[in-house]
């Protein structure tokens, strides 16, 4: 498990890193509602080059109560590429690779992701983005339907 994480982290840190062109405003941070960071996560991504984007994020759950009891953290990192409808409007395509831990249980999910983004690239602006991103567990050998809502702000 820890080769196949390790393989991931270094083949989504090397993609596309010595960018040329590099616009003014190429970070944001978010908020995200269910997807590949499970219940939800808070995000970081970088564009490294006009139309393309690597993220990772971080979630933590700690419930426990007379219902449900879990205890974990996901961490999901993801490459994508923007394809311009307008100005401000883009169809986001990519993949993701999700570690996660929950009660000493380590599982890996991957899968492509599509959405909607609404931003301006190059002015510290909102982020909005809806997606959906099927997940396929590797312990598991399943596959869950997910979807999410992410909004943020970009610098």
């Amino acid at each position: 498990m820890r080769k196949i994480v390790f393989t991931l982290l270094l083949f989504f840190s090397s993609i596309e890193v010595l960018a040329q062109d590099k616009p003014e405003v190429r970070k944001a941070v978010y908020f995200e509602i269910l997807g590949p960071g499970g219940l939800y996560s808070i995000n970081y991504e970088q564009r490294v080059k006009d139309h393309s984007i690597l993220r990772a994020g971080f979630s933590y759950l700690n419930i426990k109560d007379g219902f449900i009891s879990v205890e974990g953290y996901t961490i999901p990192i993801s490459k994508s590429w923007l394809k311009p409808m307008d100005e401000d409007s883009f169809i986001e395509i990519g993949f993701f690779a999700t570690f996660s831990d929950f009660d000493n249980t380590k599982d890996l999910w991957i899968g492509p992701s599509l959405g909607f983004r609404e931003q301006k690239l190059n002015k510290k602006a909102g982020v909005v983005k809806l997606f959906f991103s099927p997940l396929y567990s590797i312990r598991a050998n399943v596959i869950a339907p997910s979807g999410g809502l992410s909004f943020g702000y970009s610098f």
